[in-house]
C-alpha cells in the first residue's frame, strides 16, 4: 500500500511500469489482454518509483480520511482516499471466496495466494482464505482489535493478541507451569518459561568466552559485567538484527 496526501497525480517511471506490466502478464492468472493500452495509460499515473514525502510505503494506515492510498495488489492500479474505503476495496475485490472470484486464488487448487507487489511469500498459497485475510494486514497495516480499557485503546492485527494484552490489565495468567507455581498470559511465555527454567539446557551461549545460560536476561549481564560496554553494544546490534528477521519470517508465514 501506498499513500499520499494530494491529488496530484506522480510523475511516470516507464523502466518500473514496463517490469510491472511483465510480471503481470508472466502470472497465469491475469491474461494477456490486462496490459492493454488503457491499462498501461492508468498504471503510468502512480509512479512506483516515488520517493518522496507525499507518497511513500507504509505498515501502519494513517487515521487521516483525506490520505490517498493505493493498492498494490499485482493488476490492480486503484487509489482510494481514507483508510476504510481502501480496506473496503481489499475486502470486496481480493478477499471473496474461491467459488465466487479468481481473484487472489490459485485456479489449479484453489488455495488463497498473495499477489501484494514484493510480498516475501513468493506466491506460496495459504491453507484456507482467513489466513490471507490476517496475513493482508502485514500489508496494509489493519488493525481491527482495539482494547477497551480506559486510556489505553492499543490496536492490534489478531484477536489473539488483544486477548493476551487485555490480561495485563486484569491480571488473568491462566497458562500455570506444571513444575512450580508461575502462571502467564500466553501459552508462548509459558513454553519459554518451562525451556529455560526446567529444561536444564543452557541454549544462550556467550560468543566471548564459554559460559552459557539457560535465559537471556542472565546472558545479558554476564556479557555486561564480564566483557564490558563495547561488547553489550555488539550484542544489542546483534539481536535487533535477529528480530528483524523473525518479524520478517512472520510476514512470509
Amino acid at each position: 500500500m501506498q499513500r499520499g496526501r494530494t491529488c496530484s497525480e506522480p510523475t511516470t517511471s516507464n523502466s518500473k511500469n514496463n517490469s510491472f506490466i511483465n510480471l503481470l502478464t508472466n502470472n497465469s492468472f491475469i491474461s494477456s489482454s490486462t496490459t492493454s493500452n488503457s491499462f498501461t495509460t492508468s498504471l503510468s499515473s502512480i509512479n512506483l518509483n516515488n520517493t518522496s514525502s507525499n507518497i511513500s510505503s507504509s505498515s501502519n494506515l494513517c487515521s487521516d480520511d483525506s490520505t490517498i492510498l493505493f493498492c498494490e495488489w499485482i493488476g490492480c492500479s486503484k487509489h482510494f482516499i481514507g483508510k476504510q474505503n481502501f480496506l473496503k476495496h481489499i475486502q470486496s475485490e481480493h478477499l471473496l471466496p474461491p467459488q465466487s472470484t479468481i481473484d487472489g486464488v490459485n485456479s489449479s487448487n484453489n488455495s488463497p495466494i498473495c499477489y501484494w507487489h514484493n510480498c516475501p511469500r513468493g506466491g506460496r498459497p495459504f491453507g484456507a482464505l482467513y489466513m490471507l485475510q490476517q496475513h493482508l494486514r502485514a500489508h496494509t497495516g489493519e488493525k481491527p482489535y482495539q482494547c477497551l480499557i480506559k486510556n489505553c485503546g492499543k490496536r492490534y492485527s489478531r484477536l489473539e493478541n488483544l486477548k493476551t494484552h487485555t490480561r495485563k490489565h486484569t491480571g488473568e495468567r491462566p497458562y500455570r507451569c506444571n513444575s512450580c507455581n508461575s502462571s502467564f498470559t500466553n501459552a508462548s511465555d509459558r513454553s519459554k518459561h518451562v525451556e529455560r527454567v526446567h529444561g536444564g539446557k543452557k541454549r544462550y551461549q556467550c560468543t566471548e568466552c564459554q559460559c552459557a545460560y539457560t535465559d537471556p536476561s542472565s546472558l545479558r549481564k554476564h556479557i555486561l559485567n564480564a566483557h564490558g560496554q563495547l561488547e553489550w553494544i555488539a550484542y544489542k546490534n546483534r539481536r535487533q538484527y535477529e528480530r528483524q528477521n523473525i518479524y520478517t519470517n512472520k510476514l512470509i508465514n
